[in-house]
């Protein structure tokens, strides 16, 4: 089996990325080719991608990373966003419009090929998964706080948790 693998394309910055690859994957032609995450915010631009990576002759499996999970602007400042939230994204829109891509979204569900399991999940960590012999450096209320000097986290920014309750999830809550 060969196995084709990228991550962290940032197509918004790099518009000419999905070409580039689909012309590797047309000439190498792997089994599998695994996108794993940070492709986009921009729903639209994230389904165009992966429709245009769907159409070399590999399967084509997709992870979201952080970013494609931001719902807001970082510009904008607003508390919660307009249409859906990172969780509704992950759940809901992300299986829906990787299916309509002609790509598998690996959070829902396992894809065997050949006797093999590929399987993805969304890693998601904030402070608490903090180095403490750091703590006199970067102490923990700077890290919770998400601003360190003129730096400020953008998952903390640009994510929006609302959970279940309705009540908006913070770091720990999404965490577990």
């Amino acid at each position: 089996m060969q196995l084709g693998f990228t991550s962290d394309i940032h197509i918004d910055y790099h518009l000419e990325a999905a070409g580039l690859i689909a012309g590797v994957l047309a000439e190498r032609e792997p089994d599998v080719f695994v996108v794993a995450g940070d492709v986009t915010p921009d729903m639209h631009l994230l389904e165009k991608t992966l429709s245009i990576l769907a159409e070399a002759k590999s399967k084509v499996l997709f992870v979201p990373g952080n970013h494609d999970l931001w719902c807001r602007s970082h510009r904008s400042g607003n508390k919660r966003p307009s249409g859906f939230d990172s969780l509704q994204r992950y759940e809901t829109v992300l299986p829906k419009l990787t299916s309509q891509a002609g790509a598998v979204y690996l959070p829902a569900s396992p894809y065997i090929f050949g006797g093999v399991g590929f399987v993805g999940v969304t890693g998601w960590y904030d402070w608490s998964f903090r180095n403490v012999e750091l703590e006199d450096v970067l102490p923990v209320e700077v890290l919770k706080s998400g601003k360190f000097s003129s730096l400020e986290w953008m998952d903390g920014v640009c994510s929006y948790w609302g959970g279940r309750d309705g009540e908006p999830w913070g770091p720990p809550v999404i965490v577990d």
